[in-house]
């Protein structure tokens, strides 16, 4: 969903869980130098249908992911929040977050066959 966009080196195949810890690479657009990043599942929860994980590094001193399935009438609605901690970069990450999460959502309509 973010190809081009971010490249992460070392992610594991399979379904994530509750306290898997991962040290990956990231590097931006594939280009840039890669990066450590840590990304901690702080909860994989398949009957809330939530997701939460606790993220650092590339810069960034925490970024914190809740993604939520909520059941509608018409199918159902995924919600990302976010909360980012890059210091004084705070402002210029969180665009690259809004950014980011926009650019996912049409390859995700297209997977659903709905766009």
């Amino acid at each position: 969903m973010m190809r081009g966009l971010v490249h992460f080196d070392g992610l594991p195949q399979g379904r994530t869980e509750t306290g898997q810890h991962l040290q990956v690479g990231v590097s931006l657009f594939g280009r840039l130098p890669r990066q450590p990043y840590e990304m901690t599942v702080l909860r994989s929860d398949d009957a809330a249908m939530v997701l939460q994980s606790s993220e650092r590094g590339a810069g960034v001193k925490s970024w914190n992911h809740t993604l939520t399935v909520t059941p509608t009438q018409g199918g159902s609605r995924l919600t990302d929040v976010i909360e980012i901690d890059a210091g004084w970069l705070t402002f210029a990450f969180a665009r690259w977050a809004r950014f980011l999460y926009g650019a996912r959502h049409k390859p995700r309509m297209r997977l659903l066959g709905v766009a």
